[in-house]
Parts: structure tokens; sequence; C-alpha cells
């Protein structure tokens, strides 16, 4: 199932302990078919399973030590619930006190931006953007790895977002501007700027500013 719904690429690693199912070669026949590779626990050494095991046995603890299940159905259920739970919400020590997908949307986020740095270093070193470039000032010549650009991007990435929205025109009676800008309830009044939009735009709202604004003045003119 995971490996359907995630579309998971060739060289995964499946880790777990020396269990017979794990061992068995039907499983492992099923691990080669999907391109992954499968990783075991050293004999009597448990800790670099620790992780897994921990998540059994706090799953067995939320769901089967207690409760009473009416039917399979409301089992399955339940421990679905409680997986989403703990992969949406529960805090992890391990994971520097975030939920498993939050850590792994830090992890994809940091990973588009290493692709995104590559790409531009591609584009600025061919003619005519080349002949222009004097010196890389960041993330600098000297960040030539993977781990070195991981390291600048966790250092010096920041957020940008633009206010908007906060009197957003439209037709209801939540609206505070009307499509033609005026403010509702008062004369002689307009707005002009992104605190308009109904919704933020996907691209950058420069350009709408400037045609919102340019829609306002030609209005008043006439």
């Amino acid at each position: 199932m995971a490996c359907f719904r995630r579309r998971t690429a060739a060289g995964l690693i499946f880790h777990s302990d020396r269990a017979t199912q794990y061992c068995s070669q039907d499983f492992q026949d099923t691990l080669l078919a999907w391109g992954i590779r499968s990783s075991m626990s050293r004999e009597g050494n448990c800790w670099d399973n620790a992780l897994t095991e921990s998540l059994w046995g706090r799953l067995k603890t939320a769901c089967d030590h207690g409760p009473r299940y009416a039917t399979r159905e409301q089992a399955k259920q339940a421990v679905m619930d409680w997986i989403a739970f703990y992969n949406h919400s529960r805090l992890h020590s391990a994971l520097g006190y975030l939920s498993p997908m939050q850590f792994e949307q830090r992890w994809t986020d940091v990973q588009t931006l290493v692709k995104a740095i590559k790409v531009l270093r591609r584009i600025v070193s061919q003619s005519p953007l080349a002949d222009m470039v004097m010196d890389e000032v960041e993330p600098g010549p000297h960040a030539t790895t993977d781990a070195a650009l991981v390291e600048y991007v966790k250092a010096r990435a920041e957020l940008g977002y633009h206010a908007s929205g906060t009197c957003r025109m439209g037709l209801d009676e939540k609206a505070v501007v009307t499509p033609d800008l005026r403010v509702r309830g008062l004369e002689n009044l307009y707005i002009a700027d992104a605190s308009v939009m109904p919704e933020l735009i996907s691209g950058n709202i420069n350009a709408a500013c400037m045609m919102i604004g340019e829609k306002l003045g030609r209005q008043l003119r006439g």
C-alpha cells in the first residue's frame, strides 16, 4: 500500500529486524520487484531498529491493550486512525520534536531548494550570463557537495510572504470592498492594493497590484 500510494522511487531502503516474515523469499522477492533494498538489524542488536519497535509498542498500547472491537472493520479503522495521528500530529524527540510528516516536509523543502541552486548554477554558467558573472557570492564556490548545499539552505533560507486579503472585495455581506474598489458604507473612499484580493495569487503580487491601481485610476478619471 505504501509503495502504491507514495509512488516510491527505486533505491528505497526497507529496514527491519530479522523476523522470519522479512527474511522469507516471498517478501524479499516483493522488495526486489519494487526496486527496494532490504536492510536488517545486526544479530542481537536492536538499537538501530528502536524507532520502529517504539511505533509498534505504542500502537499496541493504544489499539490492542484495552479496547474491544465488535467487528474486524472497527479494529482496522482504529488502527488507521491512530497511524494517521502518529504520522501527522505526534511529536518525536528523535525528529527535533516534529511529527514524521512535518519532518519529511522540511526535508523535501530543503532538497527542492538544493536542486534549485544547482539549476541556477547551470543557467548562470552558460553564455551570455557567464560573461557577466565575476564570482558566486552565495553559497560560494566552496559549496560543491550536496551536504554543503544542505547546510547553506538550512542556515540561510527564509520565508517570504505577502499580506493580502484583509479588505477583500466581493458581492457578499462580509466583503469590505465592492468590485469597483469602493469601501462599503463610506463615500469617496477606495482601496487599491493587495488587501482587496479575495485570494492570494500564485505568483508575485507586484504586477497584480499595479493593475488594481490602474483600474481604479481609470475608473476615477472616467
